[in-house]
């Protein structure tokens, strides 16, 4: 075997035993035409050779006694080639005929080589996984940025006209938007957590100017202070390091909102806010008249009607009994004519329900585990390197040559995708059950 750039010695021993009753003289054997078989056809080596015998070089004849046995070591000197070596070995007595004995030598590189090229093929397939992974993820972050802005655009457009704080909050999280095009552009790849972010902000746009659209100005402090908070998560950079627990505060809060603003919008309320714009004109007029009775009635009715408002988000029955004490104070006075409403079977609301759901349908596209890349980039060099020395290797006795180390570093090169794919299959098949969505 072949070490590391040195040469290797090969020893190739010849026995020779006499047959007489008499002592023999033999030529000492000599090793003519060493060839080289290259897969194309023999060429002729050129080496040094050594005879020896007990360790110990001869030349010439040597004398054997009568049925001696003397084992000879003919070696070569300096192969520094691996590959399969033919030669002849000429023996014979000094009177006698010659006799050749064709040999065959095989001498192959070391293990060494064998497996530092499959995994230079390993872990060149593994920097080119890497690189085109990295680029596929920043065209995927690319298309990721151009979809959240869209969507964005389209809350923006389904929210009709904006006031001016409404505008401010949109613009913000369109400038984070932006901001992370930038540095996408200047090779500073946003993280998966922050395209996350984004993500989750365009809902909680519209969620939140629904929901400061639909509550009152005089509603309940804890509500607007709620509303506060939640615009707050929406103004904050993606990439401040208190980021996720304001999300996840505005996420409460958003769903307190979103049970208030559905409730205001119920035909309750807008029957609430009808009869206190109606309580409005009427003590206006009385206001105009000078007449005092009236006057203390409407007043009444209209704070019956403010804590019916109030109440309406919490307790509905509580609710509409103020409303009917205001309906009733109107009547009384001349405040609305008719029948008194029913609130049992109002008209059908003509505001959809806000609906708060902050999660990103583009969550997680354009990243990849790195970490878990590099695992399964080193189990399969392992794998790589164990086969491709049994299948490659071990019973090749004469590996070595140009073609040898091509197919073990192909063999590297070529088995790692493979693996790739494998294990890729793999987590994508534990990411379905884990996920519960039925596989294709």
């Amino acid at each position: 075997m072949l070490r590391p750039f040195k040469d290797v010695d090969v020893d190739i021993p010849v026995e020779l035993r006499g047959t007489t009753d008499a002592a023999v003289t033999v030529k000492v054997p000599v090793l003519l035409s060493l060839k080289r078989d290259t897969g194309a056809g023999a060429v002729t080596i050129r080496t040094a050779v050594e005879v020896l015998r007990n360790d110990k070089p001869v030349t010439g004849v040597v004398q054997l006694a009568a049925y001696e046995r003397a084992t000879f070591v003919v070696r070569l000197k300096g192969l520094s080639t691996a590959g399969t070596y033919s030669a002849q070995i000429v023996t014979g007595t000094a009177t006698g005929a010659e006799v050749k004995t064709a040999v065959s030598v095989k001498v192959r590189s070391s293990t060494a080589i064998a497996a530092g090229l499959i995994l230079l093929g390993v872990v060149l397939s593994g920097i080119l996984k890497y690189l085109v992974g990295a680029y596929r993820d920043s065209l995927r972050t690319r298309s990721r940025l151009g979809l959240l802005t869209l969507r964005l655009r389209q809350v923006r457009d389904s929210l009709g006209d904006l006031d001016e704080q409404h505008r401010r909050v949109v613009d913000s999280v369109a400038d984070q938007l932006e901001e992370l095009r930038i540095r996408q552009t200047a090779d500073d790849r946003p993280t998966a957590a922050q395209l996350d972010e984004c993500g989750r902000k365009i809902p909680g746009v519209r969620a939140y100017v629904l929901c400061d659209r639909r509550i009152p100005p005089a509603a309940d402090q804890a509500l607007r202070n709620k509303l506060v908070e939640v615009k707050e998560w929406l103004d904050t950079p993606v990439d401040a390091s208190d980021i996720k627990s304001r999300r996840e505060g505005a996420e409460i809060a958003l769903t307190d909102l979103a049970k208030a603003a559905n409730a205001l919008a119920s035909p309750l309320a807008r029957q609430i806010t009808e009869t206190r714009a109606t309580a409005d004109r009427e003590l206006a007029a009385a206001e105009q008249a000078g007449e005092a009775e009236k006057i203390a009635g409407f007043t009444t009715a209209q704070q019956k009607l403010d804590d019916a408002l109030r109440l309406v988000v919490s307790d509905q029955v509580a609710a509409r009994k103020h409303l009917d004490d205001a309906l009733a104070i109107c009547r009384q006075h001349g405040g609305l004519a008719g029948p008194m409403a029913q609130v049992d079977q109002p008209a059908p609301p003509v505001e959809d329900d806000v609906v708060v759901d902050v999660s990103d349908p583009l969550r997680g596209l354009g990243t990849e585990s790195r970490r878990a890349d590099l695992v399964v980039t080193a189990l399969v060099a392992v794998v790589a390197v164990l086969l491709g020395l049994q299948l490659l290797y071990v019973n090749y006795l004469a590996w070595g040559s140009s073609l040898d180390k091509i197919t073990a570093f192909l063999w590297g090169l070529g088995l790692h995708p493979v693996g790739g794919v494998v294990f890729s299959g793999l987590d994508g098949l534990r990411e379905r059950i884990s996920s519960g969505q039925p596989q294709q």
